[in-house]
């Protein structure tokens, strides 16, 4: 089986929902007028059986004139490159399409220059009284403009295709009225939503965007076999685990008949059961919101939302608040860079009463500091300590949270470096340092000399390689770390590995669920012959539940600490000579007296040293 839960960016889902979703909607309406008149038809009738409750729906008519795009060889983009996972993320756009101001350029101009560019004139979104998402539609310029008339009959259909499959995910349901956002639509369309049992209110909605926009990703569900989303067709869990989701007893036993080495669910079966069962461990939190965001319909839009998370780490939890991947200026091009935005809160303020609780049990003298996962490390007695974190993309984004590191153990001097062919290109090879400057940790340009008024003396010095670890090049690092890795996933694990089983470096690595571990485990036995330790619940994993698409398993960010285990190097084990039965053997074992005539003969040896020497 396999899982990308955990793994993906919410984005891509959230694109993939909306693209089947607008699949469905087209396929099913007809592009001839014979058969969109057919289809609305039957929509009326499945409509009127649809139960009504007293929600209110708000319709926004959104007027682009401002913005078009151009897509080179738009084949070649659609079908093999536009459609993946670094396009859907919004990075680097400019490698798959163009955007023109329509205000400086005529549309006949662009014609005539470009072979193929699109312009939205409008987009209908619908959404009910919370701002969840019940559908979307968008037309293209055509010769002529439309009419307020033909805009109406597309609202109108949209209107019956959210009703009967809500793309949210939650249960089908008329609303009680309908808040248009076109005075000339909402008034050609009002007598046509009478018939659906719909009122139109009277009072117009005049803004251009939604008040409040969220989506409750949580309820769309999909089958594992088939991806297809669950507003097209019903879903079951799995008879035994209760853990994976299929569309049809057809899918289900198609997924079990498979072999072992595809990942049939036979194989996994028992395994998943496991797992299941320990999802209470896994939301084990002292906070107050621990029930909401460890629940299997958590809302992570709502909760940030409702707390006003919207700024520092939060910005790269959330769909709707642009975070530093949407940034085209380098943050490099200046002396220092703030790490929040000073117009802007402090990112825990929100949750500052949960800091008393995680406090509450603190010692009056704080113990000493161990490492229990570290043990070759030996922290306490370091000085300076080189850390390589690998596939270190969203570490990357957050990585001002590491001058924790400079707080936790002030005596030593750390040198990080962010590992990862999934970096920016334009950062490779970069240096800079994290240093505290006026109460504010920032980035500084170590090329560039500023005032140590007001700064910290202590500093992280950060490099940047955008290239696969096992072509990194310069010395040994003293620990390397990676987060939420996947080895299962990415084929540089499979070159990266055996790097690591050479430099024989302590390894350790967070995983988001048990069933990735066990991956990671058979791909390291595959990669170097080696395996990884017994998986432990990492005490600083991420309170948000990751909810899975295609399944029901707990998957928490970081849920799981686990090191490699490197295989034995056959040219030093030949190198070492064969211990005798007397030292295998446990030293507290051995006679007292054995151990004084030992030592007395050590002793009498170095003195007869010392005369044949004289």
């Amino acid at each position: 089986m396999e899982f990308v839960t955990g793994y993906r960016d919410h984005l891509i889902d959230f694109s993939e929902l909306l693209f089947h979703w607008y699949r469905k909607y087209v396929t099913e309406r007809g592009q001839g007028e014979g058969e969109a008149e057919g289809w609305c038809r039957r929509k009326e009738c499945a409509v009127r059986k649809v139960p009504a409750n007293g929600s209110l729906w708000t319709l926004h008519v959104i007027r682009n004139s401002r913005t078009a795009l151009t897509v080179d060889n738009p084949a070649q983009q659609i079908h093999e490159r536009f459609y993946n996972d670094e396009a859907l993320t919004l990075r680097d756009l400019g490698k798959y399409i163009s955007l023109i101001n329509l205000e400086e350029e005529e549309e006949e101009e662009l014609a005539v220059e470009h072979d193929h560019f699109i312009h939205i004139d409008y987009l209908l979104l619908l959404t009910d009284e919370d701002g969840f998402v019940m559908g979307l539609d968008f037309t293209l310029t055509n010769e002529a403009p439309l009419t307020a008339t033909q805009l109406a009959i597309r609202a109108y259909d949209l209107l019956c295709q959210g009703i009967t499959f809500p793309m949210c995910g939650c249960e089908p349901h008329r609303p009680r009225q309908l808040i248009l956002g076109d005075e000339d639509i909402q008034r050609i369309l009002k007598p046509m939503i009478v018939k659906l049992g719909v009122r139109s209110t009277r009072v117009v909605y005049q803004c251009s965007a939604p008040r409040k926009f969220t989506f409750r990703s949580t309820r769309v569900k999909a089958c594992h076999v088939y991806g297809l989303s669950h507003f097209a067709l019903c879903l079951s869990n799995s008879e035994r685990c209760k853990a994976v989701l299929y569309c049809s007893e057809i899918c289900q036993r198609l997924d079990w008949t498979k072999t072992p080495e595809d990942g049939s669910h036979q194989y996994w079966c028992q395994k998943l059961q496991e797992y299941m069962n320990h999802g209470g461990a896994l939301a084990q939190f002292p906070f107050t919101f621990s029930p909401e965001v460890t629940s299997e319909l958590f809302d992570r839009e709502l909760f940030l939302t409702r707390n006003e998370l919207n700024s520092g780490y939060w910005l790269q939890e959330s769909l709707l608040v642009s975070g530093s991947r949407l940034d085209n200026q380098s943050d490099f091009d200046t002396d220092t860079t703030a790490a929040f935005r000073k117009e802007r809160m402090n990112p825990y303020h929100p949750l500052k009463k949960e800091g008393a609780i995680l406090l509450q049990d603190i010692p009056p003298e704080p113990a000493n500091v161990k490492t229990p996962f570290v043990p070759e490390l030996n922290i306490l007695n370091k000085q300076s300590l080189k850390i390589h974190i690998l596939e270190a993309q969203k570490q990357f984004e957050i990585r001002m949270v590491f001058w924790e590191l400079a707080v936790l153990l002030p005596h030593v001097t750390f040198e990080i470096h962010f590992v990862g062919d999934n970096l920016p290109p334009e950062v490779d090879e970069q240096h800079f340092s994290l240093q505290r400057k006026d109460g504010q940790v920032c980035v500084v340009n170590p090329n560039i000399c500023i005032s140590e008024e007001r700064t910290d003396r202590r500093n992280i010095r950060i490099k940047v390689c955008s290239k696969p670890y096992h072509m990194l090049q310069g010395p040994k690092a003293d620990l390397v770390i990676g987060f939420n890795v996947g080895f299962g996933l990415s084929g540089t694990w499979l070159r990266s590995l055996p790097r690591l089983q050479s430099l024989r470096v302590p390894a350790f690595f967070t995983e988001c669920s048990e069933y990735s571990c066990d991956i990671d485990n058979q791909t390291m036995s595959t990669a170097a012959g080696g395996s990884i330790s017994q998986p432990i619940i990492n005490p600083f994993r991420s309170p948000f539940r990751i909810i899975g698409i295609d399944n029901k398993l707990p998957w928490y960010s970081n849920a799981y600490l686990f090191h490699l285990v490197y295989k034995a190097n056959p040219v030093m084990s030949r190198q070492q000579p064969p211990l005798t039965p007397l030292a295998a053997s446990d030293p507290l074992s051995t006679h007292p007296e054995e151990i004084l005539d030992s030592g007395r003969r050590k002793k009498d040896k170095k003195r007869n040293n010392l005369r044949r020497r004289k």
